[in-house]
């Protein structure tokens, strides 16, 4: 189940259910969405949750007992005690890529460590496995300049 209170100790999403229909309303293509049902929208939200929080944000959290990234203090741009909504709109392309297959199927190639792989002639060369990139490129897009290092991805284990 979605926890999408702002700052909450138990949050798990930037999100709500209801936020995601809004902006998915108004997104052309997004038909993956509208043909999930409620509890796979609510997974992939949860799991686009998960990948941002792997991620190294500008600023630092707001409290110490905020369970997500998120609100933060110090982060260029951000309103105090909110969740920018860039940061909302990259949750929700980054859920509707985890509800694309193709997707999933080359992360898990990539996380495998595959670095070519031909179907019927289509050739695909993968970099090494990149196991915390976000699947979405254009969730990658919105989150530039809210990341450290100008806007790079880069994960809690690597240095800024």
């Amino acid at each position: 189940m979605i926890d999408a209170e702002v700052g909450g100790a138990t949050a798990n999403s930037f999100v709500t259910l209801a936020e995601a229909e809004a902006y998915f309303a108004e997104r052309p293509d997004a038909s993956p969405w509208a043909a999930a049902d409620g509890m796979t929208k609510e997974r992939a939200l949860l799991m686009a949750a998960r990948m941002l929080e792997r991620l190294r944000w500008h600023g630092a959290r707001a409290t110490a007992t905020q369970a997500l990234g998120w609100p933060r203090a110090g982060a260029p741009g951000a309103e105090e005690g909110a969740v920018p909504r860039v940061i909302k709109d990259a949750q929700c392309e980054e859920a509707l890529a985890w509800l694309r297959p193709e997707l999933v199927h080359r992360r898990r190639l990539r996380a495998a460590g595959v670095t070519t792989a031909e179907i019927d002639g289509a050739r695909e060369a993968y970099s090494p496995p990149a196991t915390d990139e976000l699947l979405s490129p254009d969730a990658r897009m919105l989150l530039t300049g809210w990341v450290r290092r100008g806007g790079a991805l880069v994960t809690d284990g690597e240095e800024a």
